[in-house]
This record gives structure tokens, C-alpha cells and sequence, in this order.
């Protein structure tokens, strides 16, 4: 009976360190809005945010936005000087590491979103050779860093590509990623990806907007990117639901390049 009581106590604090972390390790912290967040880009008149109830588009739009003056830098703190032109808004969230780039930015915020919701059990990402790679650390934040790294040593655009399935421009959510990898474009030496960062839907006309954000390579600020093509709707990008291409300025993609993340 009292190894049974040992054997549950020790169940009950194993599970609690699972969840939560001890103590002496750092705790995730909230973001810091004081420039304001995703959530605060003005919408155009007769628009309102869509909610898909996941909770995951939430999470993006709690992201923080750096200064206005803030420009886009390399991670070494340099500036991006190629990226300056297509940058509407920095996101004020430091990148891990030096390998953090366009497909390892847009695993870290979905596998953040997990983590700060403690779905531990749907942390999983797919490497190169389209192993699973699963996370086991639980609520303790460098068990969660040096997982994630792993990852961008491990993942790239085609293991996305390979992981997740396509999704409609129709059925296009917040937190769904357009990507290809180099081998789809002959004038590409890599692959790109870029995450839906927001969306929204005109109540009289039904049209819907949306936001993109992205990461580059070598690794630097993840940013909010211009629309280009249409200064007065910039930073949002119309949807065409019918689109064979679409310019998002920095890249363009094909229809069936939309995917998402799934549990």
C-alpha cells in the first residue's frame, strides 16, 4: 500500500513537471504589445476579422509588432536589404537560431501556439527524410527550445510540403501556409513558404482579405509583408478564390500550394 502511494505521488508530480515545468526553469512569458499587434493593423471599411474558432488564428493575431521604425534585420544585425522593400511591419518575437528561416518560422509558431496551449501531444513535425519527429519535454521551455531546433536542422519546405495536406483558396484559414519547394521552380535555387497571418470578410460583398507573414533565408526578423500591386489595400491582399497564381509580391504561388497544419 505505501509503495502505492509513493508510486502515485510520484505519477502526480511527474505529470505536473509534464505540464507545467518546475520552477527553476523559464517559464514561456507573454508578448509584449506595447507597439500594438497583428490585431491592430486596421481593417478596411466594411470588413470584419474572421474567427475559425481553432484558436490558432487568435494566437497570431496576439503577435507583437515591433516600432514602426523597426526595419527587417539579418540575424547577425544587419539589415535585410533585399527584404526592406516588401516589409510592412516587423514582428517583435527574437528568433531562436541562426538556421530559423522561412519554413522553420512558420513550425515555430504553430509548434509556439501548441506549446502555450499545452497540446504537447500534437508538437510533431516531419524531417528531410519524412521521419516524425515528436516532442516529449512537456511544459519545460529549454526542453521545448532545443526540440525546435532540432527541427530547423531537420525540416525544410519539401518535409512541409510532404506533412501537410492542400486546402482550398476557398477554405483559406488564418495559419495556413503557402509553400513549394525549390524542385517545383526552375528559377528557384530554394523553396519558400509564407504563413496566413490574418483574414477577413467584407459583410455586404462577401469578399475576403487577408495577411501574410514570412521568415527568409539567411534567418532574420519575421515581418509582415506589403501588397505591393495595391498600395491602398497594403498590407492586405485580396482573395481570388478561382487564382491559378497568386503574386504575394515576394513570390508567387500556384493554386494547390496552400496547405495546413494538421494534429
Amino acid at each position: 500500500m505505501i509503495a502505492f502511494s509513493v508510486l502515485l505521488i510520484v505519477f502526480y508530480l511527474s505529470l505536473l513537471v509534464y505540464l507545467y515545468g518546475p520552477w527553476w526553469f523559464k517559464k514561456t512569458q507573454d508578448y509584449n504589445c506595447v507597439n500594438g499587434s497583428i490585431e491592430s493593423i486596421a481593417l478596411p471599411d466594411g470588413y470584419e476579422r474572421v474567427d475559425n474558432g481553432t484558436g490558432f488564428d487568435n494566437f497570431l493575431r496576439d503577435l507583437p509588432l515591433a516600432a514602426e521604425d523597426v526595419q527587417v534585420k539579418r540575424i547577425t544585425g544587419e539589415l535585410a536589404d533585399s527584404l526592406l522593400p516588401y516589409c510592412y511591419r516587423v514582428i517583435d518575437v527574437p528568433l531562436l537560431y541562426h538556421y530559423e528561416q522561412c519554413a522553420d518560422v512558420c513550425i515555430r509558431l504553430r509548434a509556439e501556439y501548441l506549446f502555450r496551449t499545452r497540446q504537447f501531444w500534437k508538437i510533431h513535425f516531419d524531417d528531410t527524410q519524412y521521419n516524425t519527429m515528436r516532442y516529449y519535454w512537456g511544459g519545460l521551455r529549454r526542453g521545448f527550445i532545443s526540440y525546435i531546433i532540432k527541427v530547423f536542422n531537420s525540416a525544410n519546405t519539401e518535409s512541409m510540403i510532404h506533412e501537410m495536406p492542400r486546402r482550398p483558396l476557398s477554405e483559406m484559414q488564418p495559419g495556413d501556409v503557402f509553400v513549394y519547394c525549390a524542385k517545383d521552380r526552375e528559377d528557384k535555387e530554394y523553396g519558400h513558404a509564407i504563413m496566413v497571418a490574418d483574414m477577413a470578410r467584407n459583410s455586404v460583398t462577401g469578399k475576403k482579405i487577408f495577411l501574410v507573414l514570412q521568415g527568409s533565408t539567411p534567418a532574420c526578423s519575421i515581418h509582415i509583408l506589403k501588397n505591393r500591386n495595391d498600395s491602398v489595400l497594403s498590407p492586405w491582399f485580396e482573395l481570388d478564390e478561382e487564382a491559378v497564381v497568386l503574386d504575394l509580391g515576394i513570390a508567387y504561388y500556384l493554386d494547390g500550394e496552400l496547405r495546413y497544419f494538421k494534429d
